[in-house]
């Protein structure tokens, strides 16, 4: 199951990276891709961005600052990399990534441990359907965000 129902700030990075790799490789100097951001996430919509000044100001930064600054972590199920390490050990999911990182703080880290020892093991379950599995999920997402 994805790991990720991904709400508020972090909703709009996956999406923005991409946009941002796009628009640096396609669209004028940084001065232009900036202002022309701001109407490229204005075209009908394919994906709901909540907060559509806030989203073009992240991919103008992006953009501006080009591909070689992007880091894009995107296997969220380990589909893409191998579940354990060369040495045998458990890989980090991308959230793990991040998490692990040290960059959003201990209390985050605290609290985002405490989350992952209560619901990772209902989620890994072989013993649980998807369906009993699901409103933990949810519950997990819900006071993540």
């Amino acid at each position: 199951m994805l790991r990720s129902l991904v709400r508020g700030p972090a909703a709009s990075l996956f999406p923005a990276a991409a946009m941002a790799s796009y628009y640096a490789t396609s669209h004028g100097n940084a001065t232009t891709r900036n202002e022309s951001s701001v109407g490229f996430v204005r075209q009908p919509a394919r994906a709901i961005i909540a907060n559509p000044d806030a989203f073009a100001a992240k991919l103008g930064r992006m953009a501006a600052d080009g591909p070689s600054q992007l880091l894009v972590i995107a296997d969220f199920d380990y589909t893409l990399t191998p579940y354990h390490t060369p040495t045998g050990e458990h890989a980090h999911s991308c959230h793990g990534i991040i998490s692990g990182s040290g960059f959003l703080g201990h209390e985050f880290q605290a609290k985002a441990n405490a989350l992952f020892q209560q619901f990772y093991p209902i989620e890994i379950s072989p013993l649980l359907t998807q369906d009993e599995k699901e409103p933990h999920m949810v519950q997990w997402y819900s006071v993540t965000v």
